[in-house]
């Protein structure tokens, strides 16, 4: 099931970077336990960051600030999850 809730761009931006970073976690704690599962660090693990490396070289995330005097205009549809089902013998 969806829904439909119409938002201020500002806020839609921010709500999709955080559905983007949560997806991006996931994917990478997946990948994580696909290599423990595969049996240690063959060949999925990354490297260690360099220890030279500058803090200027890493990119600044932008912080999205909500604008409250926005007009809600977007169109951002949730996707409900489906209860738990458990079966009855009765």
């Amino acid at each position: 099931m969806k829904t439909l809730k119409m938002v201020r761009p500002s806020e839609f931006r921010y709500i999709m970077k955080k559905r983007e970073d949560d997806e991006k976690a996931r994917r990478e704690a997946a990948e994580v336990a696909a290599a423990q599962a595969a049996g240690g660090k063959k060949g999925g693990a990354k490297p260690p960051p360099a220890k030279g490396k500058a803090v200027a070289d890493v990119p600044v995330e932008e912080e999205i600030v909500i604008d409250e005097n926005e007009s809600p205009t977007q169109e951002l549809i949730d996707v409900i999850p489906e209860p738990d089902h458990t079966e009855n013998e009765e």
